[in-house]
This record gives structure tokens, sequence and C-alpha cells, in this order.
């Protein structure tokens, strides 16, 4: 039986919330909330625009995707989430290949400026009738078994960290207050100071102080305290069976305590105990030391490759953005 497109509605705030509460293989990315965020903080040049799409047999799909605007709203994109995370639809029913072929034919049709990773916890992401413009993975550790036999498959080193940072007097708390939250954007502020030219990233404090006033269950700030000093944090964000570790930053005069490791051990703990099935390190931007950190873990890597596809008045106005940014 043909999958026909019969009705494509706009979901309100709620039927966003509920869909993706119930669906197995939603990320935080995929929430209303994390769309909400990015609205907030690029001041209205990203917007929500959920799409709900119904079929002839009654099943149903969610496309979380946000507009990007720019050049005063004459060039507009999709993004199937916001700051290149997981995409792709959502849905409580199980959808077929001619489901999915109907939804693809939608989005490149509706969609002809579309930037998406795909979800690697999404079972058939072979699907994609479109080129990736560039492959990447993610490092993520199942959290089947008891939390001490996944800690046994780390490297040894990685372990040996942990017993020194707990023997050192390393303890780790969940953020408490937005002072918390703007001491740990001064701790990024000093990470980028470190990285200089190979940031992935740049974000304004403001992304933080968003994140922390929502007082959000899904938006976790863990810490790492030495001698009542805040010297790293870990920003989590967790779905129904999903846990991603999104965002990091440390003071590197506190390296000798290993504090990231001590984190991620204390996460992961929390994580197995608490019934989640996945703790996601998220895609490495390509750095060297960031992927052979999270190897220690013992992790899954898993393909989730960026799709892009531009209209030529989009290509060229990221030609010229690209010129007049390397002009400065």
């Amino acid at each position: 039986m043909e999958a026909k497109i019969v009705s494509i509605t706009r979901p309100d705030v709620q039927e966003w919330e509920q869909l993706w509460n119930s669906c197995p293989y939603a990320t935080y990315f995929h929430s209303p909330e994390w769309a909400h965020i990015w609205q907030h903080y690029s001041e209205g040049k990203i917007s929500p625009a959920p799409v709900l799409l119904a079929f002839n047999d009654g099943k149903k799909a969610l496309l979380p995707f946000s507009i990007e605007k720019a050049c005063k709203g004459l060039v507009k994109s999709t993004l199937s989430s916001p700051a290149g995370t997981y995409g792709g639809w959502i849905s409580t029913d199980r959808l077929a290949p001619e489901h999915e072929k109907s939804v693809w034919q939608y989005i490149l049709r509706e969609y002809p400026n579309l930037i998406i990773r795909t979800n690697p916890y999404y079972a058939n992401n072979s699907a994609v009738p479109v080129v990736p413009c560039m492959d990447d993975v993610t490092h993520h550790v199942p959290m089947d078994g008891p939390f001490e036999k996944i800690e046994k498959e780390w490297r040894k080193g990685h372990r040996s960290a942990v017993h020194k940072a707990a023997r050192l007097g390393v303890t780790v708390r969940e953020a408490s207050s937005m002072n918390d939250w703007e001491t740990y954007g001064l701790l990024y502020k000093d990470s980028l100071r470190r990285w200089g030219e190979r940031a992935s990233s740049n974000y304004r404090q403001s992304l933080f102080s968003i994140m922390g006033s929502l007082n959000s269950s899904r938006i976790k700030l863990w810490l790492a305290q030495y001698e009542g000093n805040i010297v790293a944090g870990a920003l989590c964000l967790y779905s129904r069976h999903h846990v991603v570790y999104w965002h990091g930053a440390a003071l590197d005069k506190y390296y000798f305590l290993n504090p990231v490791n001590y984190l991620v051990y204390d996460i992961m703990m929390k994580a197995s105990r608490e019934g989640y099935a996945w703790f996601d390190f998220n895609p490495s931007a390509g750095h060297a030391g960031v992927i052979k950190f999270k190897q220690g873990f013992n992790p899954r890597i898993s393909s989730c490759p960026v799709y892009i596809t531009q209209t030529f008045s989009k290509r060229l106005y990221c030609m010229f953005s690209s010129r007049i940014g390397g002009n400065k």
C-alpha cells in the first residue's frame, strides 16, 4: 500500500511535547524546548516551525523544524534541529519505507534550503535520498547492564583518573543557582581562550543564562568542585531514553585532578541507575584529542552525517558571507 500524506498541519507546543515524550528514538534536540531556547538566544532569527504529517493509514510523523533568517529575512534556511544537532522526524508509529519515502519527498520539495543531521537512534537512515555533504559519527555508550560492568570496559587510564580525582577530593554536584551558570560561562570563556581558532563554537553567556533560567528537569549542568572552587562543568540534555553530553568546559590549571573524567563517571553512573539507555558524547567536530578521550570509555560509534540542500541564491549568499568574513 502506498503511503500518502493526506494532512499537513502546524502542531501546537503541547502536541509536539506529547509526541516527543512518547517517541522511543527522540533525543532532546527534537524537543520544543530546544527549539525555543534557540529562538530566544538568536533574538528571533531562528524560530520554531514544526510540521505534523498525517498519512492515509492514520500514522503520523512530526518534523521538529526551525527556520533561520538571514539578510533581513530575504534568505531563509530550514534547520532540522538548531546548532547542527540530531534532526529528522519523530513519531509514535512504526513507519515503513513507504512512509519514509513520502516524508523525504515532501521535505525535499518544500524545503530547498535544508540542513539536517541524521539521528543515529533512528533505525533506517539509509533511506536518505541525497548525498551527505559531511560524514560524521558520534561516540555513545549503551547503558545495558550494571554500571560496574560498564566501567570495567573503560581503559585502565580512564579508571585510574577517576580514582585519582576521588582520592584528591574532587566532588560533583548539579548547578543550583544562576551564579553557578554564570561561573560555568566563565569556565567556557577561559576554554575559548585556550582553544583559540580550534574552537568549534563560540556561544555568548546569554545561552547558558537562558538554559539555566528554565529550571528544566531535562537540562542539567553538572559541576566538578575542588576545595570549594568550580573547576569543570558538563552540560547534559535528557530525553526519554537518551542523555547527551552536549557542552563542556574546564580550567586547565586543574587538569591534574582529572575533573572531566570524574564528571563523566558520575553523570554516566547516575544515568545508568536511573534507567537511561544511552550516554552520548555527541560528535567531536574532528578534534583528535576529544575523540581519543571518548574512545577511552569503550563507546560504540554510529554514523550521523550532515545533509545540506541549497538554492542558487542561498549558495551566493553563503559565498558572499564567507568572503566578507574572511576579510575581517
